[in-house]
C-alpha cells in the first residue's frame, strides 16, 4: 500500500485517464502488468522513497532500486512482493472499468429517458452526453471526472460565430451591394464602403416603408371624400355614420368599390346616410342662383321694358321682339329712323337674329356672371327716382301735344294695335 500511495504524479494521473476512457475492461486488465512494472520504475526514481530516509540520498545508480522482476514461487509472505503489488494494481484498474462502464449504462439510460437524439463523438469514440448540459452552462460534474471531454454536436457543426466569421460577415453586407449600378463605384465590392452604403439603404427602406403606407392610407382618404361628395355628404359624416349604423368597412375596400362598383359603394352609404339625395340637391344648388321660370322672366321683363319705353306700343320708330331657347329667353328693343335701319341692317345681318357683332363690345371675350334678374329688373318710382321723373313729365307733355294735335285736325303718326300680347306674336317685327 506505501509505494502505491507514494507514486508520481504521472502515473496518478495516467491512472485516471484510464480510469475515465471508454476502453473495455479486458484491455485495460491486459495493461496491468505494464502500468505497474512504469509504476516501479517511477518509484525506483525517487531516492527517498527507494532508500526511505530523504537525508541519505542515493549516491550512484548502482545503489538504487533493482527493476522490479516477477517473485519466486518460495518468497517470504511477510514483506511486499512484486506479484502482491501487481495484483493491487490489477484490481484498482478493474474496478475503474467497472465504474466507468456503470457510468456509461446510466448514462445511457437517462438520455433515454430524456429523449437525446444526437450522439457525442470525441477521438472516433462515442461518449456520453450527460454532461453537454453542464459544459455549456459552464457546470461542474458532481462525479469529478476531470479528464471528461464534451464534443460538439457533430463533425459538421460550425458553431455560434460560424466556422469563418469574417468571410460570414463580409458576405452578408456584399449580397446587398454586388447587384447595385455600376455607377455605385466601390459601394458594390468595398467591405467598409458596402457596409456603410448598405445600412444607409437599409435605413432609407426602413423609413420609406412607413412614408408609403402613410401615402397610400392618404390616396385612400382621399378617393372615399369624392366618392362621398359625389353623393353630397362630406368624409367626415361619411365615416361617423357608417359607425353609427355599424359598418365596419376600412378605407382600402371602401376605395375600391369606390372606383370597380360604385353602386355598391351608393348601397353602403345609402344604409348609412338614408337622406343623402336631400343633401346631395342641397350641396348641388349651395351657392348658386335662383333659376327663374320663362312665365317668372316675362313677369319681370316686360313690365320693366314697358316703363322704360313708355311709348314702346305706340311709336313707329320702335320694334321689339321676344324669342325663347328651351328655358332662356332674350327681348330686343330696335329704337330709330326707319329708313336708317334699312340701310343698316343689310350691313349687319346678325343683329335680325338677337345678336351682337363683337367689335360693338368691349371686352367681348371677358366672362361676366349675368345679375340677378329680381336685383335689375325692378319697376322705376318717380317719388325716389328723379331722373326717371324729369323723363316721365316729357313723355306726358308729348301725349298731351299729340292729343291737342289730334283735336285740332292734325294727323299724328302712330302704331296701332300692339299691346303686351304682342311680344309672343310667331311673326317678328322688322324696319322692312
Amino acid at each position: 500500500r506505501a509505494p502505491l500511495e507514494s507514486g508520481p504524479r504521472q502515473v496518478m494521473g495516467l491512472a485516471q485517464l484510464l480510469a475515465s476512457s471508454s476502453l473495455p475492461a479486458a484491455f485495460v486488465g491486459m495493461l496491468s502488468p505494464a502500468f505497474t512494472a512504469l509504476h516501479w520504475a517511477a518509484s525506483s526514481s525517487s531516492p527517498s522513497l527507494a532508500r526511505g530516509s530523504a537525508k541519505e540520498p542515493c549516491r550512484n545508480s548502482a545503489e538504487a532500486s533493482p527493476p522490479p522482476s516477477l517473485p519466486p514461487s518460495g518468497a517470504s509472505r511477510s514483506g511486499t512482493s512484486g506479484w502482491s503489488q501487481l495484483a493491487v494494481a490489477g484490481a484498482l484498474l478493474g474496478a475503474a472499468a467497472l465504474r466507468t462502464s456503470q457510468r456509461r449504462r446510466n448514462a445511457a439510460a437517462e438520455a433515454k429517458r430524456r429523449g437525446a437524439a444526437c450522439p457525442v463523438i470525441f477521438a472516433g469514440v462515442q461518449c456520453s452526453s450527460d454532461g453537454l448540459g453542464a459544459a455549456r452552462t459552464g457546470e461542474a460534474e458532481k462525479t469529478g471526472r476531470a479528464s471528461k471531454v464534451v464534443a460538439r454536436w457533430g463533425p459538421t457543426w460550425k458553431g455560434r460565430a460560424g466556422r469563418f466569421p469574417p468571410i460570414r460577415r463580409y458576405e452578408m453586407w456584399i449580397k446587398y451591394a454586388k447587384n447595385w449600378a455600376p455607377r455605385a463605384g466601390r459601394r458594390r465590392n468595398c467591405f467598409v464602403a458596402a457596409k456603410q452604403a448598405v445600412m444607409a439603404q437599409l435605413k432609407s427602406k426602413y423609413r420609406s416603408r412607413r412614408i408609403f403606407r402613410r401615402f397610400i392610407r392618404r390616396c385612400w382618404i382621399h378617393r372615399v371624400r369624392n366618392n362621398a361628395m359625389l353623393h353630397g355628404v362630406r368624409y367626415g359624416k361619411f365615416i361617423c355614420m357608417l359607425k353609427e349604423a355599424n359598418i365596419n368597412i376600412n378605407r382600402k375596400i371602401l376605395q375600391q368599390l369606390g372606383v370597380y362598383d360604385r353602386a355598391v359603394f351608393t348601397n353602403v352609404l345609402e344604409v348609412a346616410v338614408p337622406d343623402w339625395r336631400a343633401r346631395k340637391d342641397w350641396f348641388d344648388n349651395k351657392g348658386k342662383k335662383e333659376e327663374l321660370t320663362v312665365q317668372e322672366m316675362d313677369n319681370l321683363a316686360i313690365p320693366f321694358l314697358e316703363q322704360h319705353f313708355p311709348n314702346l306700343y305706340t311709336d313707329p320708330c320702335i320694334r321689339f321682339n321676344r324669342q325663347q331657347t328651351g328655358g332662356r329667353v332674350e327681348y330686343t328693343v330696335d329704337i330709330g329712323d326707319p329708313e336708317e335701319w334699312r340701310e343698316f341692317l343689310p350691313k349687319q345681318p346678325e343683329l335680325a337674329n338677337f345678336e351682337i357683332a363683337d367689335h360693338w363690345i368691349k371686352n367681348a371675350n371677358m366672362g361676366l356672371q349675368s345679375p340677378d334678374p329680381k336685383l335689375f329688373l325692378r319697376p322705376f318710382d318717380e317719388e325716389t327716382e328723379p331722373e326717371y321723373k324729369r323723363m316721365m313729365d316729357k313723355v306726358r307733355a308729348q301725349w298731351a301735344a299729340e292729343e291737342e294735335a289730334i283735336a285740332r285736325g292734325e294727323k299724328v303718326e302712330k302704331k296701332e294695335g300692339l299691346s303686351r300680347e304682342s311680344w309672343y306674336d310667331e311673326e317678328p317685327q322688322s324696319w322692312f
